[in-house]
């Protein structure tokens, strides 16, 4: 029997048959492994909302190194704290970059920008430009604005204020209560 005749989906694979089915199976693999020494079945889906593309020269786990196809989807948005942690996107064959924090603002649908100043608490004229490793953090520990918007405007006008006092990191609560439909 061939693996393709088995799958679920249109997803590919490039063998025929897989390798025996051990108790150990189900620790999965990776595509290093797969490659060089031929361990485990991979089965790549050509349908996938985010598609790994390469792998990042970097040292650490094998999270921080995934390079994705700039055509589909980006992974999840962590607060990247510590080096390289950020997404990275296929520039050509041979190169990628990370994603800036601008276009992680993007991602989170904030508006560009959102994140580059911090207002002084006693003195609002005066605006501090924010680094970019606490950018990264800000946004990975905020929400999704456009997705906070939907929700908001479910909840009953008398309630919003309450629900809106909830803290997610860097305020998106506060820009996606401007977008709610009164």
């Amino acid at each position: 029997m061939n693996l393709e005749d088995i799958l679920e989906d249109e997803s590919m694979t490039d063998r025929e048959k897989a390798y025996c089915i051990d108790a150990n199976y189900f620790k999965g693999g990776s595509m290093k492994m797969y490659f060089e020494k031929s361990r485990r079945q991979l089965v790549f889906n050509h349908d996938q909302k985010c598609r790994q593309v390469g792998e990042a020269d970097l040292k650490g786990y094998d999270i921080i190194k995934r390079v994705y196809d700039r055509k589909h989807k980006s992974p999840s948005l962590t607060t990247m704290q510590g080096g390289w942690r950020m997404p990275k996107v296929v520039t050509d064959e041979l190169h990628w970059r990370a994603l800036t924090p601008l276009e992680c603002e993007r991602l989170q649908t904030m508006p560009d920008g959102y994140t580059k100043y911090g207002d002084f608490e006693f003195v609002k004229e005066y605006k501090k430009e924010i680094s970019n490793s606490r950018r990264y953090k800000m946004i990975g520990n905020g929400w999704t604005v456009d997705v906070i918007k939907h929700i908001l405007n479910g909840i009953p006008q008398d309630k919003l204020g309450t629900v809106v006092s909830l803290f997610d990191g860097c305020g998106c609560g506060f820009e996606a209560l401007k977008g709610v439909q009164r």
